[in-house]
């Protein structure tokens, strides 16, 4: 409560500046006139707006401090990463959702094999998605996994980012190592036309925990690439919990909506991973103890992020705790028995301004239209986190 009182007091004053600086007389008689308090300024057109820029300057000052003075009255409260957060505060969860699953697929390589990682504009810019990509394989040891960068925007709608919420970068305060490998040449787009084509190789599952741009885009160029597919496994859509990024939409969908119609009307096998069941996987004060015993470098990492992103869902949601999205589709692949699904025909809205992404999430065995995707809606939220565990204390 405390930030927000702050920014109220704050908010107050900057009303209280406008109001008084709308009883100021301005007439525009080859310059600007300005009486206040029954003192006469008289100011040339090009003085008048330096002292406009000046006056916006100021106010912007005046509310950078303002966050200042929170996080340090923070930290003297017992807050010990206040000022951290506040001076990486543009720094947040993009990084932290692709330790979640990265991590767990790395550290899973008896179970599965991660191929590639391709990297697509979500949260935050695909050169950054990119970049933290290679910093989390430098992290865990797991340079020789190649990365190829892709889509840097949707295929017909405006792009949106989460920036509000997830910051510039997305790297927390964690510091990856200096020396990280290069992205592979090429899209991936083109990566996925290449390997899914490839006769002689077995077919795949994709995951995606993103916009579904790149696939969709390698569809486009190649629709015979399904049959190099298994299956897709996709973070994105809500039907009980209606949305985060709009009161309707999941923000995975809602960033291209047009590309995960496409995806979900490709014929390919689908399991859908929406809020209905990742809401259920929160990362409490004791699943956080319980991460930061683990003691490794990877573990340590991801404490770090997810404790910086649970600072931002407490001020913002209220809630004890930041839902993990993401580390669900990996989880799912290694123990599809802790989660409950149900056949479902999934329709995405691609031409309401309003309710763009929205996923019509049809349940109804009747209803004439044959299901597209197992739609998860429930998890054991304890096993998959103790899963979750189990895999990170390997790296």
């Amino acid at each position: 409560m405390l930030w927000l009182i702050i920014k109220v007091a704050v908010f107050i004053a900057l009303v209280g500046a406008v109001t008084l600086g709308a009883s100021f007389l301005l007439e525009l008689e080859g310059g600007v006139r300005v009486v206040m308090a029954g003192v006469e300024i008289n100011l040339t057109p090009i003085k008048a707006v330096i002292a406009l820029s000046v006056l916006i300057l100021a106010i912007w000052l005046l509310m950078r401090l303002a966050g200042m003075l929170v996080a340090v009255l923070r930290f003297i409260n017992g807050d010990e990463t206040a000022l951290s957060r506040y001076f990486d505060r543009n720094r947040q969860e993009e990084g932290y959702r692709a330790l979640g699953e990265g991590m767990l697929a790395l550290a899973s390589g008896e179970d599965l094999s991660v191929e590639a990682i391709c990297t697509v504009a979500g949260n935050v810019q695909v050169e950054t998605c990119t970049r933290n990509a290679l910093g989390l394989l430098a992290l865990t040891g797991h340079t020789h996994v190649p990365v190829y960068s892709g889509c840097a925007r949707p295929l017909q709608a405006e792009p949106v980012f989460a920036g509000h919420i997830h910051g510039e970068s997305g790297l927390g305060s964690v510091v990856f190592p200096e020396k990280r490998p290069g992205a592979r040449p090429g899209p991936a787009a083109g990566f996925l036309v290449k390997r899914l084509s490839d006769a002689s190789q077995p077919p795949v599952t994709l995951v995606i925990t993103g916009p579904s741009t790149n696939l969709a885009t390698a569809l486009e160029i190649a629709p015979k690439i399904t049959a190099g597919i298994e299956r897709i496994v996709l973070m994105g859509g809500a039907r009980r919990e209606g949305g985060n990024i709009t009161p309707s939409a999941e923000f995975n969908i809602h960033a291209d909506p047009h590309a995960a119609q496409a995806v979900l009307h490709s014929g390919i096998p689908a399991t859908l991973i929406g809020l209905d069941a990742t809401l259920q996987l929160r990362c409490t004060p004791d699943r956080m103890a319980a991460l930061r015993a683990i003691g490794n470098p990877a573990s340590g990492a991801a404490a770090e992020m997810i404790s910086h992103v649970n600072a931002v869902y407490g001020e913002i949601y209220g809630t004890a705790g930041a839902a993990l999205h993401d580390p669900c589709t990996i989880a799912w692949l290694l123990a599809p028995g802790l989660f409950s699904a149900r056949p479902a025909r999934v329709e995405v809205e691609t031409g309401s301004p309003l309710t763009r992404g929205h996923t019509a999430i049809d349940l109804r065995p009747a209803s004439g239209t044959p299901p597209n995707a197992d739609w998860v809606d429930g998890l054991d939220a304890d096993a998959v986190f103790s899963l979750l565990l189990e895999r990170i204390a390997r790296l």
